[in-house]
């Protein structure tokens, strides 16, 4: 068998002493883990595996790029300038570390021997692009994506920088090639995937069989078939070029969060899954699931990929990697395994909200994003000038004709560590009838308990307007509303009560909500009552 192994990342975490990795009852497992503390507060987010057995990482918090070894536990920081916040990595034909370097808007190259940093800027018109990830096609182009609602193409050799506008707006997340050189990205706000024509950049948009999915990342296995994480489904998707097929799964468990997708060399699929804390192996050919849950709560696995192993190595098990921090340090490990039939040697170890001991240390939650360069107190000015420029407040900006053309903004969470109720109220929201075309009215109230982020109010207030020529019934508008918010700003827990007026003597309450109510909250009855008329 072709053994391989597994990089991931994880959105915050604790530090820890060597612990086991149990997979689900009647499973593989278990697996041995290791930690290699690194630096503070490093804010560690997507992983490379160098060709000398390295790790590069990106900390999105201190603007650093690390490689660490994992033979002694040593690392180095890469700094990548004043204001830095790096989210993705890969390693180039060149051999160069490739970064989408979202804190000083641009791609940044970094030597692997002198560590020399180049920065190509994106042009001055697109200043906030909230760069997410980046790929190399089979001409040696690379390829990268905004959510702000962008992509774009960059020559390494000229420095040549061409940027798109995504068709649908905001949203672009993921990107993969396939094993002929098509590039695909994948649209978690816009709901799609779209393949990019390399000689005109015109992106075509392909939709999801699911409605209002959130396709987050994708990745192309050796037959050149899409398959994709849907983050507000729950559901991993293929999409099939050559006949134009879809087909789709939901995860087992309850209320699955799909979040990154790896294909490995034997095609089988591999999964994230925030709500059951765990990696998922889908197969395939039988169509089945195994899911391998992480013996630390909250692992919120972000990005996974692969190498093969060494031939005749030692150690037949794969080893995979995992980046996890408390407050002061950013820890990565990596996992050690049998591998008794094609189990991952990969694990989460993250996002610890309760405060605890293991090992004599606190469990904390931290929070990653390529937003967090807002932060003043992390970035430069010039930076956080920039920052601000991105967001819809404070200055005129154009009417958002449908809801995919809205952009909802979020901000940084001053009071993270404590639970405290948001409530938005819409009691004049409109929309049309998809059927009739006739104006339908409604009351909605939103509350939520912020998890990193706080929702910016007059981004909302321009949402909901969008709506006003949008044709959708009222179940779908509600739930639709709760779903973006949710995507957007990760909330511990939201809920939204669309109170819709009559149309035909029926009124229509429509009620949905999702995440886990922390324990002692208080939570107010949302104050609307049942529709009376004029009795």
């Amino acid at each position: 068998m072709n053994r391989r192994q597994f990089l991931v990342s994880t959105a915050a975490g604790i530090f820890a002493a060597p612990a086991l990795l149990r997979g689900a009852v009647g499973q593989e497992g278990p697996f041995r883990v290791k930690y290699y503390p690194v630096a503070a507060g490093m804010g560690s987010r997507d992983v490379a595996p160098a060709p000398d057995g390295a790790v590069w990482f990106c900390g999105q918090h201190n603007g650093a790029l690390g490689r660490l070894d994992p033979r002694d536990g040593s690392f180095k920081l890469v700094d990548l300038g004043k204001g830095a916040a790096p989210h993705g990595v890969v390693i180039g034909p060149d051999g160069a570390l490739w970064v989408t370097e979202g804190g000083q808007n641009a791609i940044a190259r970094v030597d692997p021997g002198n560590h020399r940093v180049t920065l190509f800027r994106l042009p001055e018109k697109e200043a906030y692009a909230n760069l997410n990830t980046g790929v190399f096609d089979n001409s040696g182009i690379y390829w990268f994506t905004g959510q702000s609602g962008i992509y774009g193409r960059l020559e390494p050799k000229s420095g040549d920088m061409t940027v798109f506008k995504a068709p649908h707006g905001h949203g672009p997340y993921g990107i993969t090639v396939t094993p002929k050189g098509d590039v695909w990205y994948a649209s978690l706000a816009g709901n799609h995937i779209a393949k990019i024509d390399p000689s005109t950049g015109h992106a075509t948009v392909v939709e999801p069989p699911t409605p209002h999915q959130g396709a987050l990342r994708a990745w192309s296995d050796s037959k050149g078939r899409l398959w994709v994480s849907e983050w507000n489904s729950g559901n991993v998707s293929v999409h099939d070029p050559a006949d134009g097929s879809w087909k789709a799964w939901k995860l087992p468990g309850n209320a699955p969060r799909t979040y990154s997708v790896y294909v490995d060399d034997k095609d089988r699929v591999w999964l994230t899954d925030f709500a059951a804390n765990a990696i998922v192996r889908f197969d395939p050919a039988t169509e089945k699931f195994n899911a391998f849950p992480s013996d630390k709560p909250g692992a919120n696995v972000r990005q996974m990929a692969g190498r093969p192993a060494k031939p005749g190595a030692a150690n037949p098990a794969p080893t995979g990697w995992s980046w996890s921090r408390p407050p002061r340090e950013s820890v990565p490990f990596s996992v050690a395994a049998r591998d008794p039939g094609g189990v991952p040697a990969a694990a989460g170890c993250g996002r610890a909200r309760c405060a605890g001991a293991l090992s004599g240390r606190p469990r904390v939650a931290l929070t990653v994003d390529g937003d967090a360069r807002l932060r003043p107190c992390q970035r430069s000015h010039r930076t956080t000038k920039m920052a601000r420029k991105s967001l819809q407040l404070g200055r005129a900006v154009e009417w958002p004709r449908t809801p995919d053309e809205a952009k909802l903004d979020r901000v940084p969470n001053p009071q993270k560590d404590t639970n405290y109720l948001v409530r938005f109220t819409a009691p004049e929201f409109t929309s049309l009838c998809p059927v009739t075309g006739q104006p339908d009215f409604a009351h909605l109230v939103i509350d939520y308990v912020p998890g990193p982020w706080l929702l910016e109010s007059k981004s909302l207030k321009l949402y909901v307007a969008s709506f006003r020529n949008h044709g959708a019934f009222h179940e779908d508008c509600t739930v639709a509303i709760g779903k973006r918010i949710t995507a957007e700003i990760k909330p511990k827990w939201l809920r939204i009560g669309g109170y819709w007026y009559p149309r035909g003597g029926i009124p229509i309450d429509v009620f949905w909500q999702t995440g886990k109510l922390p324990d002692g909250m208080w939570i107010p009855d949302q104050g609307v009552a049942p529709y009376r008329g004029r009795g």
